[in-house]
């Protein structure tokens, strides 16, 4: 089996004014995306804020937040065919990148 890559995934702690602290970093395959990482280390995440970038969206957000108290913002993503998306989505996706 050959690799053509790696992925760093970088789990950090906000401090406001400064960078945050790292909680988790692994370092896996080129191939594996952050959704099935993110999967395995989700039950240490609880209690938690997680800001992710959209591999992070979920069908089951709700779920995940209510059993392990896990809150996951990602950008919205814009509907195919609309131009724009709309006030409040766009500032929840300002807000998110921001911290992120």
């Amino acid at each position: 089996m050959y690799y053509y890559g790696v992925r760093v995934h970088i789990i950090g702690h906000r401090q406001p004014g400064s960078l945050p602290v790292p909680e988790y970093i692994g370092v896996t395959g080129a191939s594996d995306r952050d959704g099935k990482i993110f999967d395995q280390i989700r039950p240490q995440l609880h209690h938690n804020e997680l800001y992710g970038d959209k591999a992070y969206q979920r069908p089951d957000a709700e779920e995940v937040r209510q059993a392990h108290n896990l809150t996951v913002l990602t950008p919205v993503k814009k509907q195919k065919g609309l131009h724009h998306l709309e006030p409040q989505d766009q500032w929840l996706s300002t807000a998110v990148s921001r911290v992120r």
